[in-house]
């Protein structure tokens, strides 16, 4: 790329470390990355649903369990207290993997860096700054004040302490919030309508009707309601439901790409997560592709490009046909055409870092 020498020596150096610590602390790598948003290329997205095929539990955001930021659980029940005992019973705090802190290293101990990395001790738990619309210090505070008295008991328990309002208590519960005290999201928004003060009776009235049946949400549906309202999901993918639907009409996922032989044709459709254009690349554009199994690099010469200017340009969801290059482990689909796939429902999607 040009770098100068010294240039080129401290990036090379950062790669290295962040590559290490993504090989031998990946729960703590993720958490830091997600407390770090936003910081450019991927998306929370696009990080937690990679974290997630590589062995780290992503928790989700919880009134009763999340902090603003995200957080580090034990991954069980055992390492649980055997993680948050110091030697002599004294409790520890739970970890914290802030901008800045080393804590949530030091918890651990060093893992050698030649051989197999251990699993993942801990569980990343997203912090409650994900769910959209929430201030940190207008509503975490009143949370985190509420909570710090003893543990909430209800949803009405906990919209009487917090004294949220009536659109805050809807986001939560549109965000799978209070899935604790109910697990269906739509019955937790049913009850979380009008217990913010501004709706409180001057005397407390029993209600006189039962809670409707609501159906529950399928995994589609749930996935899309979590990227609405907290832009990720740790509940799945979004092309994990429509999967079906694409093998329907042969289009494999990311795995497979990856696994096909140099030189073979390929039709593959996936989330568009970045498009690049370097000065120096002659027009040529980059995009990488993205499913629940993995990414698909995807190069678009010019003219390419112009032919399908419009979905090459804003599609998030994209298909494309072309040549596949396979040399030492790196796979590219060199494209030919690009299409809008046609599938039952249109995947929900965290956007797409363009041109930077």
């Amino acid at each position: 790329y040009g770098f100068p020498e010294s240039h080129a020596a401290s990036f090379a150096l950062i790669a290295y470390a962040t590559s290490w610590l993504r090989c031998h602390y990946p729960d703590v790598f993720t958490c830091s990355l997600l407390d770090a948003q936003p910081m450019g290329f991927y998306t929370p997205a696009t990080i937690v649903d990679d974290a997630i095929r590589h062995g780290v539990e992503v928790r989700p955001v919880d009134v009763t369990a999340s902090d603003w930021d995200c957080t580090l659980e034990p991954a069980s029940v055992r390492d649980r207290e055997e993680a948050r005992t110091e030697p002599g019973g004294a409790r520890r705090p739970r970890s914290k993997a802030r901008r800045g802190s080393g804590q949530a290293v030091r918890d651990r101990g060093a893992t050698p860096l030649r051989g197999m990395h251990r699993p993942s001790r801990f569980a990343v738990r997203m912090g409650l700054r994900y769910v959209k619309s929430l201030s940190e210090e207008r509503d975490w505070r009143r949370i985190e004040a509420a909570r710090a008295k003893r543990p909430f008991a209800s949803l009405a328990d906990f919209s009487r302490r917090t004294r949220l309002d009536d659109r805050v208590l809807r986001r939560l519960a549109e965000a799978g919030a209070f899935a604790p005290f109910e697990g269906r999201r739509r019955a937790a928004l049913w009850q979380a309508q009008g217990l913010g003060p501004a709706s409180e009776a001057p005397l407390p009235v029993a209600p006189d009707e039962p809670l409707p049946d609501f159906d529950p949400l399928d995994d589609f549906q749930a996935i899309d309601w979590d990227y609405r309202f907290s832009a990720h999901s740790t509940r799945g993918h979004p092309l994990a439901p429509l999967r079906e639907a694409l093998a329907a009409q042969n289009l494999p996922d990311a795995r497979t790409v990856a696994g096909m032989p140099d030189g073979g044709r390929v039709r593959y459709a996936g989330l568009v997560i970045c498009r690049q254009r370097p000065g120096t690349a002659s027009g040529v554009t980059f995009m990488t592709l993205e499913d629940e199994t993995g990414f698909v690099n995807i190069v678009i010469w010019k003219q390419v490009f112009d032919d399908h200017a419009v979905l090459a340009r804003t599609a998030s969801f994209l298909g494309v046909s072309g040549k596949l290059q396979s040399e030492s482990g790196v796979v590219h689909v060199v494209a030919d055409a690009l299409w809008a796939p046609e599938i039952p429902a249109r995947p929900p999607t965290a956007g797409s870092r363009d041109f930077h």
